[in-house]
């Protein structure tokens, strides 16, 4: 962590304006609607940080015991720890040693008839190669979860970060690009998911 930090100032303008207004204002509403938007989604949802993102999406899709999540073993901490509060199984692809990335071609070789989803990390702002593993995902009928916590606002071929799974998961927490100093959202396009 760095110390101390730069705050700007339409940040003091946000916290006056939830001061005034007794604690009644919408502006948390107001950044899940803004973020949707920056991310070409229809849906954001607030969350404590990335972990309770990923376990969110997770139990959004009725994952549980038994079921198991393919994810890659180069990530943060708290991508493993949502797959676990629900109780389910990691399991690892290997990476593309040249980006850190789990590919198609790694996912393919784990997937069991126990498989039940995929969280894909996208790797200190390198985005995995997509058009592969949406078409696995989509002949396996596998939900994606895209783990965008180190990717906002990076796009593949024109589509943002985390808006090309079933649902995208990210963290504002101190040290990531896109900061709040807390906090995460869930982003989909799917009510239901919502």
């Amino acid at each position: 962590e760095i110390f101390p930090r730069e705050i700007s100032h339409s940040a003091y303008k946000y916290v006056k304006e939830v001061l005034d207004s007794g604690f009644t204002s919408n502006i948390q509403k107001k950044f899940e609607q803004a973020f949707a938007e920056s991310c070409g989604t229809k849906y954001a949802i607030a969350v404590a940080n990335c972990t309770a993102a990923v376990h969110s999406a997770l139990a959004a899709l009725d994952i549980g015991p038994g079921d198991e999540v393919i994810t890659s073993p180069i990530t943060d901490y708290g991508s493993i720890a949502g797959i676990l509060a629900q109780n389910a199984l990691p399991v690892f692809a290997d990476v593309d040693s040249r980006n850190g990335n789990i590919t198609a071609e790694d996912i393919k070789k784990v997937i069991t008839p126990y498989t039940k989803a995929i969280v894909l990390p996208h790797w200190w702002g390198l985005m995995c190669d997509m058009d592969p593993i949406l078409k696995l995902t989509k002949q396996k009928n596998i939900p994606l979860i895209e783990d965008s916590c180190l990717t906002p606002l990076a796009t593949y071929k024109g589509k943002k970060s985390g808006s090309m799974g079933d649902m995208g998961c990210f963290s504002f927490e101190g040290i990531k690009q896109l900061c709040t100093e807390n906090g995460g959202r869930v982003i989909t396009n799917s009510k239901k998911l919502a």
